[in-house]
């Protein structure tokens, strides 16, 4: 086994020990539950290298090399069924941690014997679930397991015979439906689709059912320059809160689950440890079975397994820090079937148990995500995260089986499942490209393209390089890359990087990121009392980095340590001084005299925050509801217009807006009883908002904007029974419709889609006889509001989370302004028999300063919530 003292394994593991090295020479078989007990290190000759893997004419450095030199495994049993008693094909003895690099590949080894099955293969757990076979378990957590440079695959084959790489298997190479036969062997077909059932059953007999590369219990797992392919998933990790696993620099393709698992035990504290992705390459997946209805594969699942003491929405168990950077993830045919998520970080695994956990300050910074089939990024319970330069896309030319899911980036502070609900903080969401980007945590927005599913909102055309169909064949990662790099008035968004290879070349260093602070304002505070801010992470960089902060005169700040919330690094102060990233930080000044509010500015490495604290009653809007039977409309009694002039630019608010079920009918919620409306606001079929502007003199719109919101309620959209917010604004002279247009829903994008999308300019000076708002259509449903809101001379940028904050009632009750630079035209809410409310019949309604709205008889609002608007 070693160049210097030959022999089989048996003997040279015998007489090796702690800090030896051991150089393959020839194909090994590890035996059956070997215990690694020593901590050694095995290679071999490296081994070639694919001289093309990227597809960009040049050899990577790391990845893809085939390893000629074989560590072989084998069940401890011939027959029957895995035990707990049984479980283990090697393990890393404690305290010991064994190191694979150079040249050594991973394989197993073994195909079923007649009346056998793969699914004998499966570790069966106390609680009836099944897990595949690890190749390498830790024993516990002082166990540690490195990889620098080896190749791990299953040997397979339709025929069982060891994998022949010239012989794809028919679920790698099309969407077609295929069969497991009986001998386990897999074949196409036209008329059956057997197989995504349970794979711990015999009806599942396939090699998937063989073991998975790593699993048990780990201090340590540092894992680079391999190459994992044609396997059932690469790890099941059982880490402790001060694990490190770092995973970087290596190429995954074709996985049936998640490439990289790991459950946290949470028992000893917080997780402090480490947990990284970085520069991997992870190409086309296959999915879980067991996601019924849904298979797909996580690139990497992260959450908590074991309750501990005080894990509750008050005192939440935190998973610290997380990060995923520069990594592609991507498809190499039309009709792969790959269903991706490219990190699903969970606050609970909720098929489990009901535990309750938070994703604190984790990090994704420049992935490219191109053909997922499912999720780009999701966290159901987080706080302070950092998502930026990310893309995500699924090309109009591919359809995942099953069809496309939304390629969202979704950042939740409620974990849903267990109605927990954990205090918030600001995520900066900046620069990426996604379908959807959604979410009920507190988003600082900044930058974004949303294109709606399969660009249905913004052709992908007008934001990519070469969006086009590539035709049949297969296709290289560095064309999927050069096809999807934004153009140039888009360059500001996704990877800062010009090519494949130096997006998964980076150092690693991101020292002068973009700086990032989340102190949430507060309404209704008392007045002339020392306030205390929120906590929030300081970003912009790594750990161990300083960024320069300057205070405002009149406020105080202090740093904490993240793992505790408590422990204080530097206490009160006022000083200007270098602040460590990572780190906590927390702000408190005395707010203003009763009704009155105060704003303080300060600066982290250069960009400003502000921090705002009103010290005013905290008022919402009065919600009515309007019937679709009469239906309920109100207007003037005469021709009316917009605005003195017409225009290109303009905001729209439907705030506190709900309905209970889509409407059967589109519903023109604003419009006109005559003429085409130059500002039209409709709820559709789909459950979705539409805004149409037209231009003077013609009978249709030129420019739309629609959501694509995805509510409580599968297929709902908007109408989900829930208040919504919904803002939407507008610049019809700007060419490319990602500028020229925005929607938010409750803090977030959503998507604003729509496929109508021209310059031009908007008649908002037309008269018209008469503007209405009200329910009508025939839609079915009622509509709850809140509040109508339309200026036409100012576009109110939405995309700074600042700025929606001002459209709450509090803003713009008593002549306030809100988010404008002057009253806004119509200001449409109230109760419905206060005077100037819904139903004054008198002087009608309107807080702004445009023309008074009034029941068209026989209608009459009727109060749900909410007292008399002034």
């Amino acid at each position: 086994m070693s160049a210097a003292t030959p022999g089989n394994f048996a003997t040279v593991w015998a007489a090796a020990s702690d800090g030896k090295t051991i150089k393959l020479v020839g194909d090994t078989t590890v035996p059956s539950s070997h215990v690694w007990d020593k901590s050694v290190t095995l290679f071999a000759d490296k081994g070639s290298a694919d001289a093309n893997p990227l597809g960009d004419g040049a050899p990577l450095a790391n990845c893809r090399f085939t390893r000629p030199m074989k560590l072989k495994f084998s069940p401890p049993l011939a027959t029957g069924a895995l035990s707990p008693a049984n479980a283990s094909i090697s393990t890393v003895a404690s305290g010991k941690t064994l190191t694979l690099r150079d040249g050594i590949k991973c394989v197993f080894e073994y195909w079923p014997s007649a009346g056998q099955t793969w699914a004998q293969y499966n570790l069966v757990l106390a609680n009836g679930n099944a897990t595949a076979k690890p190749l390498i378990v830790g024993a516990d957590y002082t166990s540690g397991i490195v990889i620098d440079g080896i190749e791990v695959f299953h040997g397979y084959g339709p025929t069982f015979v060891p994998y022949d790489p010239a012989v794809k298997l028919p679920e790698f190479q099309s969407p077609a439906k295929f069969i497991i036969n009986g001998d386990g062997s897999i074949s196409e077909s036209g008329t059956g689709f057997t197989g995504w059932g349970d794979p711990i059953t015999t009806n599942y007999n396939t090699p998937f059912n063989g073991p998975l590369a790593l699993g048990g219990y780990w201090g340590l797992v540092d894992i680079k320059n391999g190459y994992f392919h044609d396997i059932r998933e690469f790890s099941k990790l059982i880490i402790s809160s001060t694990s490190t696993v770092h995973i970087r620099d290596n190429w995954f393709e074709r996985s049936i689950g998640d490439f990289v698992r790991a459950q946290i035990a949470s028992g000893s504290g917080q997780f402090t440890g480490t947990f990284k992705f970085e520069r991997n390459i992870v190409l086309d997946v296959i999915g879980n079975a067991r996601d019924a209805g849904n298979p797909h594969s996580d690139a990497t699942q992260l959450f908590v397994v074991t309750a501990t003491a005080g894990n509750d929405a008050n005192n939440p168990f935190k998973i610290i820090r997380p990060e995923s950077n520069n990594n592609f993830y991507g498809i190499t045919r039309k009709g792969s079937r790959a269903q991706l998520q490219t990190h699903f970080w969970q606050a609970s695994d909720s098929h489990q148990n009901t535990d309750k956990a938070l994703v604190d300050q984790g990090i994704v910074r420049n992935n490219v995500a191109i053909g997922l089939g499912y999720k780009m990024f999701y966290a159901d319970a987080c706080r302070d995260m950092y998502i930026r330069n990310n893309i995500g896309v699924v090309p109009t030319w591919w359809t995942p089986p099953g069809g496309a899911n939304t390629c969202e980036i979704r950042v939740d502070r409620t974990y849903t499942t267990y109605a927990v609900s954990y205090s918030d903080s600001e995520a900066l969401v900046a620069n990426n490209i996604a379908e959807i980007i959604t979410g009920n945590a507190t988003l600082r927005a900044d930058d974004n393209l949303t294109t709606g599913l399969q660009g249905s909102g913004i052709s992908h055309a007008t934001i990519f390089a070469d969006p086009s169909d590539p035709g049949s064949g297969v296709f290289s990662p560095h064309a999927l890359f050069e096809k999807f790099k934004p153009l140039p008035a888009h360059a500001s968004k996704g990877p800062q990087f010009g090519s494949l290879r130096g997006l998964i070349s980076h150092n690693g260093d991101f020292t002068g990121e973009q700086p990032q602070i989340g102190p949430l304002d507060q309404i209704n505070v008392a007045g002339a009392t020392v306030i205390t801010s929120n906590m929030f992470v300081i970003h912009g960089g790594d750990l161990g980095d300083t960024l320069p902060f300057v205070c405002a005169a009149g406020l105080e700040w202090r740093t904490l340590e993240p793992s505790d919330r408590s422990t204080v690094i530097t206490d009160w102060n006022s000083s200007n001084a270098n602040v460590p990233v990572g780190k906590l930080m927390q702000f408190r000044m005395t707010s203003a005299a009763a009704g009155n509010a105060v704003i303080k500015t300060v600066s982290l490495g250069g960009a400003t925050f502000d921090w705002r604290l009103d010290s005013v009653n905290a008022y919402s809007y009065p919600q009515i509801v309007m019937d679709p039977t009469t239906p309920d409309t109100f207007g003037p009694a005469s021709s009316q217009t917009l605005a003195a002039s017409a225009g290109t630019v303009g905001t729209l608010a439907l705030m506190r807006f709900n309905m209970a079920g889509k409407p059967t009918a589109n519903i023109t919620l604003f419009g006109s009883s005559s003429g085409t409306p130059r500002v039209q606001v409709q709820i559709l079929t789909t459950g979705q908002v539409r805004v149409s502007l037209a231009a003077v003199g013609t009978a249709s719109a030129f420019a739309r904007i629609e959501s694509n919101f995805t509510g409580a309620v599968a297929g709902n959209g908007l109408c989900d029974g829930n208040d919504h917010d919904i803002l939407v604004s507008w610049d019809t002279s700007q060419t490319d419709q990602a500028l020229g247009r925005s929607l938010y829903v409750d803090g977030a994008s959503s998507s604003s889609s729509g496929a109508l999308w021209a310059t031009g300019t908007v008649g908002y000076a037309t008269a018209l006889n008469a503007y209405r708002i009200g329910n009508v259509g025939g839609g079915g449903q009622d509509i709850k509001l809140g509040a109508f809101i339309l200026r036409c001379t100012e576009r109110v940028d939405i995309t700074d989370g600042a700025k929606r904050a001002l459209f709450a009632a509090d803003y713009l009750r008593d002549g306030g302004l809100g988010p404008f630079s002057s009253r806004p035209a119509f200001l449409l809410t109230g109760t419905a028999g206060q005077a100037g409310g819904w139903n004054d019949a008198t002087t009608g309604m309107n807080w702004g300063t445009g023309f008074k709205f009034k029941p068209i008889s026989p209608s009459a609002a009727v109060d749900v919530t909410g007292s008399a608007w002034s």
